[in-house]
């Protein structure tokens, strides 16, 4: 923070004349804190008195000066414990927000200054944000380092972060290991079973991530019975989560099994519910799963219109993983269009978005790269590529089945006629 000049009655400075005496103190034009949706214009009418300035506007132009947007407001210079509270709370919103890599400049800052003073719960919620936002960027090597330390210290329970266990079981189960996501859940559903016996939405929801680890884990008989064991469980009317977590999972299960009239009908009932909501993340991922069935069923322009939905709803927020999914099904749509080249050219861009831990989105894109090869003619080519996504898809056990299904279709076309 930078250092404040002492003001004769600081009770009498409004916050437009703080900004200004800051401003001018740091040598800076109203341009120079300037930023997006905040004009110099705008910061000029706040100086004049003339216009109270948002929330947003104090976080970015105390960013600027060096200060807390709490001590633009107010005049009040934080203690160093609140000043860490302040900037875990930013950081924390800025994850939600989707904005990972100025969430990630700042937990490492926080992790930095509660080394220095021995602040234990600041170290961990910056240990937590920061493998979170690695799963969210796709590095799941680093979020099973971050998080693991976390949880096997007992820092955290499944009650109080629910999200940090979610993450590092997708983490392994994207890393080929979802015997251990299956095992975390397993866990934390004894946890729940013995600390929080009447927390029914609790128990849903880890019952739920279970499901799809064992999904992941090619094992589609005992996640059905997880969620069946779920559904068991609850009394009256589930709230919309609950119910969206229940019907998202059905919607999987039926598609790894190939029932996908009710894969369609339990993921469009999740849509219907998220829709209703602001979720453009889980609304995104919605329309994904339900394009992937759909495409399964061969109606593509239904699925292009989930695709098309996904694209503007994923595209808001930085979800690599998520973007590259999403390219992969694109270029199926498109190969089986015919469009070969816009099927490569899609299937090169969800590479491009994955690194080498993605092993199982690798599967995917290589799956996408064997039907556009598939298009172009080229079946030598899409076999190596169909060899390629087996062995990789076979290291999570889903899809195999609509793999060799789409690799059978591949071999019928590249047959010479019969007469």
């Amino acid at each position: 923070m930078g250092t404040m000049s002492e003001q004769p009655d600081n009770r009498e400075e409004t916050v437009g004349e703080r900004i200004r005496r800051l401003r001018r103190e740091r040598g800076l034009s109203q341009r120079d804190i300037c930023g997006p949706g905040i004009s110099n214009a705008y910061i000029s009418r706040i100086e004049r008195g003339q216009r109270r300035p948002s929330g947003k506007a104090l976080r970015l132009v105390g960013r600027s000066l060096g200060v807390s947007p709490e001590y633009l407001e107010t005049g009040a210079v934080l203690t160093a414990s609140e000043q860490i509270e302040r900037e875990l709370a930013e950081a924390e919103l800025e994850l939600r927000l989707g904005e990972l890599s100025e969430a990630e400049r700042r937990f490492r800052a926080i992790l930095s200054k509660a080394a220095e003073s021995g602040n234990a719960d600041a170290d961990t919620r910056a240990r937590v944000g920061l493998g979170v936002a690695a799963a969210r960027r796709g590095a799941y090597r680093e979020t099973v380092e971050r998080l693991e330390r976390v949880v096997d210290k007992r820092e955290i329970s499944p009650a109080t972060h629910p999200d940090v266990y979610a993450a590092l079981g997708q983490a392994y189960s994207e890393l080929s290991e979802a015997t251990k996501a299956v095992e975390l859940f397993r866990q934390c559903l004894a946890e729940i079973e013995w600390k929080y016996a009447d927390d029914e939405v609790l128990y849903i929801r880890f019952a739920t991530y279970l499901s799809y680890a064992l999904s992941d884990a090619g094992r589609p008989a005992e996640a059905d019975a997880a969620i069946a064991g779920a559904i068991s469980r609850t009394r009256g009317q589930p709230d919309p989560y609950t119910r969206i977590r229940l019907y998202w999972s059905r919607a999987r299960i039926a598609s790894d099994t190939g029932q996908h009239r009710l894969g369609l009908d339990s993921i469009r009932r999740a849509i219907g519910l998220l829709e209703q909501t602001e979720d453009s993340l889980h609304l995104g991922r919605a329309h994904l799963l339900c394009a992937e069935i759909v495409l399964a069923t061969g109606d593509l322009d239904e699925a292009e219109e989930h695709l098309l939905l996904a694209d503007a709803l994923l595209t808001r927020v930085d979800t690599t993983p998520h973007l590259a999914y999403l390219r992969s099904e694109q270029a199926k749509l498109a190969a089986r269009r015919g469009d070969g080249e816009r099927a490569l050219a899609l299937a090169r861009e969800a590479f491009a978005l994955l690194g080498k831990e993605d092993q199982p989105e690798q599967g995917r894109a290589h799956w996408a790269l064997a039907e556009a090869h598939v298009a172009l003619g080229d079946h030598p080519a899409a076999e190596r590529a169909f060899a390629a996504a087996h062995r990789l898809l076979s290291l999570e056990g889903r899809y195999l089945p609509q793999l060799e299904e789409a690799r059978g279709r591949s071999l019928r076309s590249a047959a010479p006629p019969t007469y």
